[in-house]
């Protein structure tokens, strides 16, 4: 049975003072996350392979080769001093590409790794000096690796980590019933692990994360291959009702920039182990750009000369650039303007060239424009 999970051996008095799940609906996120750290992370550096140097014996030297066939082992900086704070409460995103180091440090975080340096407290409990400790604090759903028997049942598999966690099992039962209608798996409970699908497999690693009310749950990748409705009705899963219902703290690691931009409080891009930036997804939006690109659909009763209604837009504080494309009583308008436009100017000007606005999108940078932005221009 494959258990590549952060499951915590049984430890007396586990699981004696379990909080049951809140079942009152809320609308809006009435909590807000706190000051106090959940995670901190200090000075994390990981390093993959063995570069040979000049200090390296021959004897050394002979035997790495040996091992890799005669070739030189590749050295990969998986982390580079990583330094995040992620605060109680809190939606924390860590974004980056594939090969970024996201899933590296998530298993330094789960204690499925160990780290060349630096440090990692979940609420003030080291990691690496009380890892037991630590599993109690801190949850991890791994997408890689579910660590379900596939022959048992969905309530079968959590019956065994409820007894892994130790459990009393009158408690876990109960438990069990909360988390599989918090998870709205009630009624796929009986049916055998391997004819889950894949967001229903998702939903039953959340399940399994909450068994031992662990505050803090992190999570890599968590819609990657989900379809379009089952990744959105695990983001509502996420932010609704873990982050706002349940209290918890989250911690993502993603390459889905929009699903961040959805919702995360902060995120910190990663980019070849470096932490390059820490903000809110909406300052780092800022941070690159202050453009907005609007584009209009013109009706007009009348022909109107293209090139004179042009030269006038070009005038209007903000505007940056302006094209039109004009038919017989129908245009076209983009323009390019930065977020101090005068938008009466630009629309009393398009009411008297003899323009009716039919439609109007208007639309800012995205995460993901930042974040490329950001990549490209940075050096590190």
């Amino acid at each position: 049975m494959p258990l590549e999970s952060n499951v915590s051996p049984p430890t007396e008095g586990d699981g004696e003072e379990m909080e049951p799940i809140n079942t009152k609906k809320q609308t809006e996120r009435s909590f807000r996350p706190t000051q106090s750290p959940a995670i901190e992370i200090t000075g994390l550096t990981k390093n993959y392979g063995t570069a040979p140097d000049a200090k390296m014996s021959r004897l050394d030297l002979v035997s790495l080769l040996r091992q890799h066939r005669g070739r030189v082992p590749p050295h990969i900086t998986a982390l580079n001093g990583v330094n995040i704070t992620v605060n109680t409460g809190e939606i924390f995103g860590l974004l980056g590409p594939n090969g970024a180091g996201k899933t590296t440090l998530i298993k330094i975080m789960s204690t499925l790794l160990l780290p060349d340096s630096g440090s990692i407290t979940v609420n003030g409990v080291d990691v690496l000096r009380n890892p037991r400790h630590a599993l109690r604090q801190l949850q991890s759903v791994l997408a890689q690796a579910t660590g379900f028997e596939v022959r048992l049942s969905g309530r079968r598999n959590l019956e065994f980590y409820a007894a892994l966690y130790g459990i009393p099992r009158d408690v876990a039962r109960n438990r069990i019933d909360e988390l599989l209608a918090f998870t709205g798996l009630t009624d796929r409970a009986d049916l055998v692990f391997q004819k889950y699908s894949t967001g229903m497999a998702r939903r039953l690693l959340v399940a399994r994360a909450l068994l031992s009310n662990a505050s803090i749950l992190v999570f890599d990748e968590p819609t990657s291959s989900l379809d379009p409705v089952s990744a959105l009705e695990f983001r509502h899963l996420m932010r609704d009702e873990l982050a706002i219902r349940e209290h918890k703290t989250v911690f993502l690691a993603t390459h889905n920039l929009q699903e961040a931009q959805q919702i995360c409080d902060r995120v910190s891009l990663i980019k070849t182990g470096k932490i390059i930036l820490t903000d809110t997804p909406a300052r780092i939006r800022r941070l690159v750009s202050d453009k907005i690109a609007i584009s209009m659909i013109l009706s007009s009763t009348r022909p109107v000369h293209a090139a004179d209604f042009s030269t006038e837009l070009g005038k209007i504080n903000g505007v940056i650039s302006a094209k039109v494309e004009t038919r017989e009583f129908e245009s076209g308008l983009e323009v390019d303007a930065s977020k101090d436009l005068d938008y009466s100017r630009l629309f009393l000007l398009i009411e008297k060239s003899g323009f009716r606005v039919v439609t109007l999108e208007a639309s800012e940078p995205t995460l993901e424009d930042a974040f490329l932005t950001i990549v490209k221009g940075d050096k590190g």
